[in-house]
């Protein structure tokens, strides 16, 4: 009997930063160091294990003070991490298809690929990216025309949000792109819909990304004794709190401590300004699965994940509109009780977390494999059907 080459064993390598390893994550997890909804291994790509996949992932090779230093240079010349990708390059090319996780990772093998000798068989790339198209104009013209030459080798480039995969389509008209929307672990019975109203309500706000808009969320409730917020986050916000006494900056340093925080939350604000790579949607989703109501600024393509009817959106830069949404929703349980619901529901059993993000990963691998390389797919891929 002649073997479907569909049911073939898909030999996948997922290249992600240093420190995100498959051991180093097992070894900083053991001890606690990696806080929030996660996996056992990094953002759960091993769950393609059970889609008929075989999954290696980017190892840390030890490094003196000196190699280091090299790695971090060359780094900072080219704006990726080439020596680690470099020192991957084993598991790299023995893969029938390679995932990587941001752009750092994409853009180093994509170089790694391009330096092969052209004879070489190259394994089918899936180079997801996060930020460079929301940097892009800001780099320098060396760099844009040096990413511009390796991404658009990618056999398939990966976005978060539909405004990144719209300009990249305009960036790279010949090379496939695709929207993926991203997920976290949603297998743990975490929520806890029904919850008391406090007085003063209680926010809480969290994430470092550089996209953060401190500015608004402080003026929308700066002194205002009907609100309590705790800000859990390491960007320096310390000289916009001064004078500040209903907003605590502070950190979680363990999953208990985090849980506890949740626990105490009555809504969760994400506060944003413009960008296209859907910013602060692991909190959105890490406050979803703890059945915790959001309000959010309706950017980055966060719609593309949860509607209206899901999540409470504000526009960006309006302290008013923001402090009018928190009264709206904390003063009708029912209706912030049916967002949170509505949300949860939407995560547990659609498209919005990390199996089926996983999933889609391996549908659009077979994809490529089994047109070959006679040419590029066009078109949208069903999530597969085993998330």
């Amino acid at each position: 009997m002649t073997s479907n080459p569909a049911d073939a064993k898909l030999r996948v390598f997922v290249h992600l930063a240093r420190e995100f390893g498959r051991t180093a994550w097992k070894q900083r997890r053991d001890k606690g160091e990696i806080v929030g909804i996660n996996h056992d291994d990094p953002y759960g790509y091993r769950q393609a294990e059970e889609m008929g996949c075989v999954v290696e992932q980017s190892e840390d090779a030890p490094e003196s003070s000196l190699t280091r230093l090299v790695r971090l240079g060359v780094r900072a010349a080219l704006g990726f991490d080439l020596l680690h990708a470099w020192r991957n390059r084993k598991g790299i090319f023995s893969a029938e298809v390679v995932w990587t996780h941001t752009e750092s990772q994409a853009l180093a093998v994509l170089l790694l690929a391009r330096l092969r000798r052209t004879s070489a068989k190259r394994p089918t790339i899936i180079a997801q990216t996060v930020w460079v198209m929301d940097f892009w104009e800001s780099y320098s013209l060396l760099h844009r025309t040096l990413y511009r030459c390796l991404l658009r080798r990618a056999d398939m480039l990966t976005f978060l949000s539909p405004s990144a995969a719209a300009k990249a389509r305009r960036l790279f008209p010949d090379t496939p792109v695709e929207f993926l929307k991203y997920g976290i672990r949603a297998d743990e019975p975490l929520d806890v819909i029904h919850r008391e109203r406090h007085t003063p309500i209680r926010i809480l706000t969290m994430g470092k990304d550089r996209h953060r808009d401190w500015n608004t969320f402080v003026a929308a409730i700066r002194n205002d004794p009907r609100y309590q917020a705790k800000a859990l986050t390491g960007a320096k916000i310390k000289s916009l709190l001064a004078g500040v006494e209903n907003i605590a900056c502070e950190r979680a340093k363990t999953n208990a401590e985090l849980r506890a925080i949740f626990q105490w939350a009555d809504v969760v604000v994400v506060c944003l300004v413009d960008n296209l790579h859907a910013s602060g949607i692991t909190v959105i989703e890490e406050a979803v699965l703890c059945g915790i109501p959001v309000i959010s600024t309706d950017a980055g393509g966060l719609q593309s994940y949860f509607t209206s009817e899901e999540l409470t959106y504000v526009p960006a830069n309006d302290p008013k509109a923001l402090g009018s949404a928190i009264d709206l929703l904390m003063g009708n349980d029912a209706m912030r009780e049916a967002k949170a619901q509505r949300a949860l529901t939407r995560m547990k059993s659609g498209d919005l977390n990390s199996r089926s993000f996983v999933a889609r990963h391996v549908e659009l691998s077979r994809r490529f494999l089994q047109i070959g390389r006679t040419g590029h797919p066009s078109g949208a891929v069903p999530v597969a059907a085993e998330r």
